[in-house]
């Protein structure tokens, strides 16, 4: 499946820059250390929060919402839940904002689960087995090909994802691959990184 090893050793993650037209460009000339309006308004700082300009649905949890940019999880962007023991807590975060998906009859995809989905504990949350699509995908390369299409798509009214390989870039290839209101929620399950120091080669 050629478009399943494109994403083996994908490295073409990053945007491609946009050309601007040199009469739009010297609209405004930045003070020397001031960068330009278009490029202020579209930097994040990790410092800031920000906000969220789009639609969110609600998490289901008013503190978590609180913390949240906008009050809840953005329609549109995927959301990355890193947990230290995939499977476990993830489904108890995110699983409020999927009843309220599956309540609207819409239904949720779930990519590469590591474990699997336990349907009582799922019906129990008030999320329908009927609305629930489980894709079997195996290898990383296989997980992340399968989300691109579905993210692309627009099929689901919320997709899960458990990539717990997946680089950066890949992540950022996702991001740009939605179209926004189709999909309402994506969520991308990841381990958390390590916080251990690494060992130091000693001379």
């Amino acid at each position: 499946m050629s478009a399943v090893l494109s994403w083996a050793g994908d490295d073409d993650g990053l945007p491609t820059q946009a050309l601007v037209h040199p009469s739009r460009s010297r609209a405004r000339r930045s003070q020397p250390g001031e960068l330009p309006p278009e490029i202020e308004q579209a930097i994040w700082r990790g410092c800031d929060l920000g906000a969220q300009a789009g639609e969110v649905v609600s998490s289901g949890f008013a503190a978590l919402d609180a913390e949240l940019p906008g009050g809840g999880w953005p329609c549109q962007s995927i959301a990355e839940v890193l947990s230290p023991q995939p499977s476990v807590l993830e489904w108890r975060v995110i699983g409020p904002a999927l009843r309220a998906i599956v309540a609207a009859g819409r239904n949720v995809v779930v990519v590469g689960p590591p474990k699997t989905p336990h349907l009582p504990g799922l019906r129990h949350s008030g999320i329908d087995e009927k609305h629930l699509v489980w894709v079997r995908a195996d290898t990383p390369a296989e997980r992340l090909w399968c989300t691109e299409q579905l993210v692309k798509s627009g099929a689901s009214g919320a997709l899960v994802a458990w990539l717990p390989q997946a680089r950066p870039e890949q992540i950022r290839r996702l991001q740009g691959a939605r179209r926004p209101a189709r999909v309402r929620c994506s969520f991308s399950a990841r381990p958390r990184p390590s916080t251990k120091p690494r060992p130091r080669a000693c001379a």
